[in-house]
């Protein structure tokens, strides 16, 4: 009975998390104060304060292409970039960093705390 209970639908938890959290986010960007949130099934979130649920703006598609990288033993499709964080510089000083950078598919979050890189 829990596990076909709402309580364990995780693609339902993420639509209606998500959708909390641009609701929440809509609010603070047009200035209005913090007041609850109510989600019911599958219904539009409303505030507590507000006479009709949230209209919840969407961002536009973005038309990316997607990247091919390919070798001999290895393909791989992509649209955008992989983000990759490298705590401490190891990764960054390393021989296949230099011809990763040249695809330009990669975005590199470097945290060189001893100063290596």
């Amino acid at each position: 009975i829990l596990l076909a209970s709402p309580v364990c639908d995780g693609q339902r938890f993420a639509k209606h998390f998500s959708q909390a959290m641009r609701a929440v986010w809509q609010r603070y960007c047009e200035g209005k104060k913090p007041e609850a949130l109510t989600l019911r099934c599958d219904e539009a979130p409303y505030f507590l304060d507000d006479n009709q649920p949230v209209e919840l703006k969407m961002p536009a598609e973005v038309d990316v292409a997607a990247k091919r990288i390919e070798s001999e033993d290895f393909s791989f499709a992509l649209a955008g970039k992989v983000i990759t964080m490298d705590f401490g510089g190891s990764f960054t000083t390393g021989k296949k960093f230099i011809s990763l950078t040249e695809l330009d598919s990669f975005f590199f979050i470097i945290m060189d705390t001893l100063g290596i890189v």
